[in-house]
């Protein structure tokens, strides 16, 4: 997965002519196609929408199968309603049909054929054209206002969902009866005649954590090392599980990591960009070594290895501090002794 910088794939078109299209379907995995009723148009600036511009059912969908973990954002808005209609988001479709899928999850912002139970759903379909389950509900009246959706799965179907940028989740389920970990895909659709676009779809497939690639010395001494560095993302963005950090007086690659001395107490990951720091004792004096970090996440995928530090310790200590010379009381009471004295340096009166 090299760095795993975010990918812009080739969309095609209605007619069938592959197009690319900046800022508009992202993903870390897998190909988009549009079809039956979907139409790309052009918001300017250089902005591409994904439309429904038939008042008929249209859908596009990752043709290529991801791994279990995922977290998919879109922005999505509604221009037009009729009853029934919705714009809905699938994913974990064990098959795709033309244009539903036969089995699948969904989060559908919909109008609920004409009831007051109009808002936001996730649903399981269990069979093409099948019984359907409700699996959690939000109610929200039907507006034309562009949303953003967040939707994360663990690939144990546990799923939680963000609406409009919401600190917590809206939506929080384990679904019962989970299938598709092994043949996943994401799509989005709009059912009925409901006129809307979606746009800026982003999905993060499971992949490896990024790669630490700042790892430096803060400081050294004859005995350690002070390193610090930047807490890398785990795709779908999140703080990685554990680091990995070892030493060797050998330049480290990855022929040779096994073998370097895999250091004690790590730190625990701290949220992507935050500044790490930690030092590494035990070491020789005037000595060279190289340091390196990978990371791993909660199903144990490992990154690549870091930038790898080369770092030198400062020379024995052979100087003991100045003993004190001035050590005095200065006061006396029943249940204590003030002292004073002046401070002494690391060698001799220095340091």
């Amino acid at each position: 997965m090299g760095t795993n910088t975010v990918h812009t794939y080739t969309i095609l078109d209605n007619d069938g002519i592959p197009s690319l299209i900046d800022d508009d379907f992202q993903v870390h995995t897998g190909n988009w196609d549009v079809a039956s009723g979907f139409s790309r148009i052009d918001l300017g600036g250089g902005e591409y929408a994904l439309v429904n511009n038939t008042g008929t059912t249209g859908r596009s969908v990752n043709s290529t199968p991801i791994t279990a973990q995922f977290q998919l954002e879109v922005d999505m808005q509604v221009t037009n309603w009729y009853t029934p209609g919705s714009l809905a988001i699938y994913f974990h479709m064990a098959t795709t049909g033309d244009p539903y899928p036969k089995k699948g999850y969904r989060l559908e912002f919909k109008d609920d054929w004409g009831t007051t139970e109009d808002g936001w759903y996730l649903i399981e379909r269990v069979a093409d054209y099948g019984a359907q389950n409700e699996l959690a509900f939000l109610a929200r009246p039907l507006d034309t206002d562009t949303h953003h959706v967040k939707m994360t799965d663990d690939g144990t179907g546990f799923v939680k969902v963000w609406i409009d940028d919401m600190v917590v989740p809206v939506m929080q389920v384990v679904i019962p009866g989970y299938f598709g970990a092994d043949n996943q895909y994401i799509a989005v659709l709009a059912y009925g005649q409901t006129d809307g676009w979606i746009d800026n779809v982003v999905v993060y497939g499971d992949a490896e954590p990024m790669a630490v690639t700042d790892l430096a010395a803060a400081g050294t001494d004859w005995f350690k090392v002070d390193l610090t560095w930047t807490a890398p993302s785990d795709l779908p963005p999140t703080a990685v599980d554990t680091y990995d950090l070892r030493y060797s007086e050998s330049l480290i690659n990855d022929g040779n990591w096994t073998g370097a001395t895999q250091v004690a107490g790590e730190p625990i990951p701290a949220d992507p960009g935050t500044t790490e720091n930690f030092t590494v004792t035990g070491l020789s004096p005037d000595t060279t070594y190289y340091f390196a970090i990978k990371s791993a996440d909660v199903g144990a995928k490992i990154s690549e290895l870091s930038n790898v530090l080369q770092a030198t310790t400062g020379p024995l200590d052979v100087s003991a501090p100045d003993a004190l010379a001035d050590l005095t009381v200065d006061d006396t009471r029943p249940n204590r002794v003030t002292l004073s004295w002046t401070a002494t340096g690391d060698d001799g009166g220095t340091g």
